[in-house]
């Protein structure tokens, strides 16, 4: 009787999809008259850093991070379209979906792409092109026939994450033990997931353009010049093994430790009241968020940047004291504001403002926390139930506080690196 295929029996085998032009594909998805055409999505309107550019518009040179003159002299035609985060959010959760469902055990490594570990479906997938069509398949008809993937597979994630960079625009291309050498001759090392720009420049300096000429020295050479860390970590890239980096991150921490939101203004400006509402405003995103999560903090804090880079921050310990409720931690914001800036309250402040952040720290479960039977706090913790249940079924800031009177309104962003992947696809927007 042959012996049973499981896990630890089959050859590792692993993929990564990754979206082309993830946020732009999506636009043209959702309007027709885009495709086709070079396209920029910017943050917001007005803004002028180009955050993703479709296919067309890459092809004539534009790149994420350029400024929107520059883009537009490279591309005449560039259609700019500002970011639909809820949008975007939206389309990963139906992939994470997808996901779940072609394999068991699926790591979303950031807003567009994630590692698929294929070990145990081998039955289902006998070849990479198999996988492939059937992973084309499921997405093109939940996302669009216009929405298009690169797929890389291999024995382990920093093969799939190369071979997804080898692979054409709606292809796969498969790292294997006898293409492996060649792929890491032609792969430079600033290209490896893992090596940042710092280590691009020391490993230059010693002659290291691609990452294969790292075999060329031993391991006492890569600790002297790189250290214990960094020594046996370019030693696995160089084998096309698997570094820290791209180990798998799903495995989350009970609970996230603390929440926070800023925000980089529009115009830097000295008004009071509007940094008091820009306060309200990111304390909701950041509190709404805590309270989904069934967690309250202990630690409030801000922070204040000028167009000098000169910093104003401050943080308050509530001993004993956890919250969540956004009147609760604007309360306290409140009184730090006024502590930093008695003087000059009411009127403008000292400097032009062009960044705020606001934290939420010490996280607790809400279980873990003894709740007051004071009938007004019951009330309100009842009132706060109801408005989110309102926001979360119709989008936050359907019911909002008077505070926000006559003023434009923030909404969360997504982060493209998706850090905190487990609160965003535990709740559906």
């Amino acid at each position: 009787m042959g012996r049973e295929l499981t896990a630890s029996t089959l050859q590792p085998w692993f993929a990564l999809i990754d979206m082309n032009s993830y946020f732009a594909t999506l636009e043209q998805q959702a309007n027709p008259y885009l495709r086709g055409k070079p396209v920029g999505i910017l943050k917001e309107s007005g803004r002028s850093c180009v955050i993703a550019a479709s296919k067309e518009a890459k092809a004539l040179g534009v790149h994420t991070g350029e400024y929107l003159g520059e883009a537009k002299r490279k591309a005449p035609g560039l259609i700019t379209v500002p970011a639909d985060f809820d949008r975007y959010m939206h389309n990963t959760k139906i992939l994470h979906s997808l996901f779940t469902d072609l394999s068991p055990d699926v790591d979303l490594f950031s807003l567009d792409e994630a590692f698929l570990d294929l070990t145990s479906c081998r039955q289902l997938y006998p070849d990479a092109h198999t996988f492939f069509k059937v992973s084309q398949q499921r997405i093109q008809s939940h996302l669009g026939d216009w929405v298009t993937f690169s797929m890389g597979l291999g024995e382990n994630r920093l093969q799939a994450k190369l071979g997804s960079e080898f692979a054409n625009t709606n292809n796969y291309f498969e790292i294997t033990p006898s293409n492996l050498d060649a792929v890491l001759m032609e792969t430079k090392v600033e290209e490896i997931c893992g090596i940042g720009f710092r280590l691009a420049e020391r490993l230059h300096r010693l002659g290291i353009t691609h990452v294969y000429q790292l075999n060329f020295y031993d391991d006492l050479f890569l600790a002297e010049h790189f250290g214990p860390f960094w020594g046996p970590q370019l030693r696995l890239m160089s084998q096309g093994r698997e570094n820290h980096f791209l180990e798998n991150r799903s495995r989350e921490l009970p609970h996230m430790k603390s929440v926070s939101r800023s925000k980089t203004l529009f115009i830097a400006t000295k008004d009071s009241k509007y940094i008091q509402q820009m306060l309200y405003n990111l304390a909701e995103d950041m509190c709404f968020k805590a309270r989904r999560m069934k967690l309250a903090g202990c630690y409030i804090g801000f922070s204040l940047r000028d167009t000098e880079r000169k910093r104003w921050s401050g943080q308050k310990h509530l001993k004993g004291r956890w919250i969540s409720r956004t009147n609760d931690v604007f309360e306290v914001l409140l009184s730090i504001f006024h502590d930093i800036y008695h003087e000059v309250l009411p009127g403008n402040l000292p400097s032009k403002i062009i960044k705020v952040g606001v934290w939420l720290g010490g996280l607790k479960p809400l279980t873990q926390i003894p709740l007051s039977w004071l009938p007004e706090a019951q009330k309100g913790a009842e009132v706060f139930a109801a408005i989110d249940k309102v926001n979360e079924k119709h989008g936050l800031y359907t019911v909002t506080s008077g505070k926000l009177l006559n003023f434009k309104i923030i909404k969360p962003e997504v982060t493209g690196y998706l850090g905190d992947k487990a609160y965003q696809m535990k709740f559906s927007s």
